[in-house]
This record gives structure tokens, sequence and C-alpha cells, in this order.
């Protein structure tokens, strides 16, 4: 009897862990990406070479719920995330940022900010921009400022505490050069500004 008792809990125990471990590793691929769906990177900005279409991995498709981008293939939609700036830093709420680019290659895009996979509450209820709200200079250059009190031209809140933050850039109808060099076409750049608690 307690021979058979000692089998059942090292089975269960061997059961739990196994199960651990591979939700701990999925989480690594859902959240850093993988072999399964090759990046492409172009700048602090990444994207799969499947992102979005029928042939992408389960860990893929599991990336795109989360940030709520799967349904349209690359034709029709061309998905970026950042989770650094321009200097390789994770993107982090006591630091401000500022998103500056100018026309995209793309009948339509959006920029949305992200904090654990979810959109970020704030009084403003402003949760991203796109060509068609935000302020564009005469010059045809725009800029989004990215800082926790949500203050200055175009800004998007970051909210009051801490998290995993991501920048989502969604191309839309892409123009057909964007799916050949997605390594290379010229995305909005994402400079660090001031730091609470850091003289950089």
């Amino acid at each position: 009897m307690g021979g058979g008792v000692g089998k059942v809990f090292r089975w269960v125990a061997t059961t739990v862990v196994a199960l651990a471990l591979g939700a701990g590793s999925a989480a690594a691929l859902i959240n850093f990406g993988g072999a399964f769906d090759a990046r492409i990177v172009n700048g602090a900005w990444e994207t799969g070479r499947h992102t979005g279409s029928a042939s992408a991995d389960p860990y893929s498709r599991a990336r795109g719920a989360i940030y709520g981008l799967w349904g349209l293939p690359p034709s029709e939609v061309v998905y970026y995330t950042a989770l650094q700036d321009d200097t390789g830093q994770p993107l982090q709420r006591s630091c401000s940022y500022q998103v500056s680019g100018g026309a995209l290659p793309a009948r339509w895009w959006s920029v949305t900010l992200y904090r654990d996979y979810f959109l970020i509450e704030n009084p403003a209820r402003r949760y991203s921009w796109s060509s068609t709200t935000i302020d564009v200079a005469p010059a045809g250059n725009w800029r989004i400022d990215v800082n926790a009190a949500g203050e200055g031209d175009n800004a998007l809140p970051m909210g009051e505490r801490d998290g995993v933050f991501a920048l989502s850039l969604r191309l839309y109808q892409p123009l057909p050069q964007v799916l050949d060099n997605r390594a290379t076409i010229e995305l909005p750049a994402i400079h660090r500004g001031a730091c609470q608690g850091s003289s950089s």
C-alpha cells in the first residue's frame, strides 16, 4: 500500500515538474521568439518571417494572439514589435522615449504600446497613434512621446506600474518592397531620453 502511494506521489511530482518546465519553455518562446519562426531584426524592431501567415508555428500564433495581431496575412499587414530602444536597452517605465519617423511604406499604419501583453489603462484612453490620427509636421515627420505620465506630443502613457513594455508597429496594406526588405526598410527610431535615478 505504502509503495503504491509512493509511486503515485512520484508520478504526480514528476508530472507537475514536467508541466512547469513545459510552460516555462513555452512562455520563453512566446515572449522572446524562437527557432520556429525565423526572426527578422530591423533596428529595435523585429518580426517573424511567417508572422500572420497560415504557415506560422504554434508559438508564433500564441504571440500573435497575446498581442492581438492574428488574423491577416503579411500581404495585408506586416507586424513589428519592439521590446527595446535603439541602444538595445529594454523599454522601462523609469525612462522617457521618443518614437519618431516619417512616411511609412503602407497605406495605413499604427503604433500601439503594451504592458505585460495588455493595453495600458490611462485617463486619456490613448492606446495608440496611427497615420490618420497623429499630428504630422509640415515636413512630413512625426513624433510620439512615450513616458509614465503621458506628457508631450502625441503621447502614449506607460502608466503607474512597471512591467514588460512593448511597442507594436502595424503596416497595413504594405507596399510590395516591404515584404522583400523587412530587415532593411526604414522604420521609426526609438530614442531613449532621461531616466529617473540616472544621469544618462
